[in-house]
């Protein structure tokens, strides 16, 4: 996950939850995931 939030990301699509985007719902997302299961 640490790689996908280096990659400042436009666009995010998660197969369970769907789309994100813009970059900012991209980076919540992934900070979301990362507090939760890390």
């Amino acid at each position: 996950m640490q790689k996908l939030l280096d990659l400042n990301a436009d666009i995010l699509c998660e197969g369970h939850f769907g789309i994100y985007e813009p970059k900012e719902k991209v980076r919540d997302y992934i900070e979301r995931y990362l507090e939760e299961y890390e």
